[in-house]
């Protein structure tokens, strides 16, 4: 062979082996190609059923956005079996907020996708009233957390927190946190930054309102609160039956103010990121015994808490219609959306707003006595009381005092420290869960509840006034006395709360 014919067959030998080796990075159906990557696809699926808690059956036309914080991502509506598939859903977290005439609008956070497989939701919707609608969810809620000068923060983890439970977080900048598509009703505030110590608070969202709301942030020698983290599970039973109390309000107290309320559907309700401290507990539900508490959350401790309600042994006369008729007190025309709350032996029944004729109305009234705190922005609170008559109900007409615009108070630093004992006993014991009512003029300007220890405190009042002071607590006679300050000072009271 000669030496050209020799390279020549080299040559063709290298190519086969070339060719060979080629066809071996193609997948032919023998040679498994890599897995994907699942931190970076998008293949999983979400199921949402969606139910009625009043029918406890799958609820279909219900319209589901799924969102990643307020950003729309896909939007589907619930099949005849109550169910919205959502598929191709890439790993994120994600909230939905679910909508439908007739029905209260639903919302659930904490949606966590980090695989490519099913994750289901359930979720339950409450049917509206004719009296109570609650079509109004466009409000707009701006909080801007400030330092001890006034100025805005930012950088400052600002979460709110709905009557269902539902949580959003905003980071707020120098111009603060807003949060949209609220919905009417109460809502828990919670403003955690580096320096400063966890803020806690509650603020009441309007019907179609826009609001600013300014928080006031302490700061600390620490870098941050480290015992802010703690968890509280609290559940109803019915004390016949040890069915769980479905639609039964759970409200947690603090330093004698309304921290946040949370409602049973389904299963027991968790309050999380609790600073350590004292708490109240108060839990109502219509045609039960409300029942109140005391509980001490530990540094992020995980605590639990069940109470067991007897039912109210029914009344021959519930069918009465009681109408609550709103004026202003300079102009008497009607005030429309304010806020009307029902009260029996110091426990909230139920809230209704006024209609454009300023009329709320409550209806299955059972007969006896009853009050109502009525509260609308831009008017001084008021507490008027009012009885049930079999057959006749209740009607009654209440005027509202507009707010000054420039209040002629010397000062605003007037302060109550007031201890409440047990009349009971002989010994100082203090007496918890008494509801403090502080009154001007007939209007209320100040409400709480007493701790543990039987103490409530109040600032910001004003000097050179005569308040006064009503005290109601389950079990208890209801006690009234004036409180007159001259100079701006701090008042302490001691007083005996007598058995009925």
């Amino acid at each position: 062979m000669t030496s050209v014919r020799y390279a020549r067959q080299l040559l063709l030998m290298l190519a086969a082996v070339s060719a060979m080796l080629l066809g071996a990075c193609y997948d032919d159906g023998l040679i498994t190609p890599p897995e994907e990557n699942d931190g970076d696809s998008c293949c999983a699926t979400l199921s949402v059923a969606v139910t009625s808690s009043t029918a406890n059956g799958p609820l279909g036309g219900v319209t589901v956005a799924l969102r990643k914080g307020m950003d729309v991502v896909s939007t589907k509506q619930t099949n005849d079996a109550g169910v919205a598939t959502f598929t191709d859903v890439c790993n994120a977290e994600y909230n939905i907020r679910l909508t439908k005439d007739g029905y209260s609008v639903a919302e659930k956070g904490d949606i966590f996708i980090t695989r490519c497989d099913t994750t289901r939701v359930e979720i339950a919707m409450r049917a509206t009233t004719t009296t109570n609608p609650d079509s109004c969810c466009t409000s707009i809620l701006r909080i801007i957390p400030t330092n001890h000068q006034g100025n805005p923060i930012s950088g400052a983890q600002v979460k709110l927190t709905g009557p269902n439970g539902y949580q959003r977080i905003v980071e707020s900048t120098l111009d603060g946190a807003t949060f949209r598509e609220l919905c009417r009703g109460a809502y828990a505030i919670r403003i955690a930054r580096e320096g400063f110590k966890v803020h806690e608070s509650v603020v009441e969202v309007g019907c179609g309102t826009e609001a600013t709301e300014r928080r006031g942030l302490v700061g600390l020698d620490q870098p941050n609160d480290s015992c802010c983290q703690a968890r509280l599970v609290v559940g109803a039973r019915d004390a016949a039956t040890g069915e769980l109390l479905n639609g039964a309000v759970v409200k947690l107290w603090k330093g004698g103010q309304l921290y946040r309320t949370l409602t049973i559907n389904g299963r027991a309700v968790v309050f999380e990121e609790l600073c350590e401290g004292g708490y109240g507990i108060s839990i109502t539900r219509e045609g039960y015994r409300g029942v109140e508490d005391d509980v001490r959350v530990n540094c992020n401790s995980v605590g639990e808490l069940w109470k067991n309600l007897e039912r109210i042994v029914t009344d021959s006369c519930c069918n009465n219609l009681a109408t609550i008729r709103v004026l202003d007190a300079v102009t008497r025309r009607p005030i429309a959306e304010a806020l009307v709350k029902l009260r029996r032996n110091s426990a909230i029944l139920e809230s209704a707003r006024t209609n454009g004729d300023g009329v709320a109305r409550f209806d299955g009234m059972c007969v006896g006595e009853y009050s109502v705190i009525i509260e609308r922005e831009g008017y001084n609170p008021t507490d008027p009381r009012f009885n049930v008559v079999c057959g006749q109900g209740a009607e009654i007409t209440v005027t509202m005092q507009p707010k000054a615009v420039n209040p002629p108070d010397s000062c605003r630093t007037a302060s109550l420290s007031l201890t409440v004992f047990d009349g009971a006993r002989d010994a100082e014991i203090g007496l918890a869960g008494v509801t403090v009512v502080i009154k001007y003029g007939g209007a209320i300007v100040a409400t709480g509840m007493t701790n543990r220890e039987g103490v409530y405190v109040r600032g910001e009042l004003s000097g050179h006034r005569t308040y006064e002071v009503v005290l109601e607590r389950d079990g208890y006679t209801r006690m009234a006395f004036p409180l007159q300050f001259g100079e701006c000072t701090t008042i302490r009271k001691a007083v005996r709360l007598i058995p009925q």
